[in-house]
């Protein structure tokens, strides 16, 4: 099965969940279901580290999509 994400990109999104930004408000940033998220982190052991004030994830966009080329330039 085809993943939705790059390797880099889910190391991203587990990276963005242990700072402590929900599956839900990840889901809606990424344009998919909250259950593609959860199965993604948990292939990732991702586990929230704490809760701090977060920044929006609409200021990270240009980071995600960056990783997402990483593969198509790769290939």
């Amino acid at each position: 099965m085809k993943s939705f994400f790059t390797d880099p990109q889910w190391g991203w999104i587990a990276e963005r969940h242990r700072e402590g930004y929900t599956q839900e408000a990840l889901a809606r940033f990424l344009g998919v279901h909250r259950e593609t998220v959860r199965r993604g982190l948990i292939r990732y052991g991702a586990l929230i580290a704490h809760q701090d004030e977060l920044a929006p994830l609409a200021d990270l966009r240009t980071e995600f999509i960056r990783l997402g080329r990483m593969r198509s330039d790769g290939e």
